[in-house]
């Protein structure tokens, strides 16, 4: 999986929002909505939070979620070397929101 490869990176809402909006381009964001095979209530949501987060790697951002969202970043680090020979970087940031409907 690849994110036996990433690096958690928590934050809080400043530093999130920033990178966010430092984004660059239409390939720089993709959406996905796809229904959930359990309800989506506060028991899932605090679930996802402190055991499938962590098992991800995802860093999670303070200061930007409610019960029903969840924000997150990462560094994935790709066997590709640099022009400075050290692997490349690539920074992650995921934001899932549940909508219960």
């Amino acid at each position: 999986s690849a994110v036996c490869f990433f690096e958690a990176m928590p934050c809080d809402k400043n530093t999130y929002m920033g990178r966010w909006k430092s984004l660059d381009g239409a390939n720089g964001e993709a959406q996905l909505v796809f229904p959930s095979a359990a309800p989506i209530d506060a028991t899932l949501l605090a679930h996802i939070r402190t055991v499938l987060a962590p098992a991800m790697h995802l860093g999670l951002a303070e200061g930007l979620d409610n019960e029903r969202t969840l924000t997150g970043s990462s560094s994935f680090l790709t066997g590709t070397a640099g022009p400075d020979g050290k692997p490349i970087t690539v920074g992650v940031m995921m934001r899932l929101e549940a909508d219960p409907a």
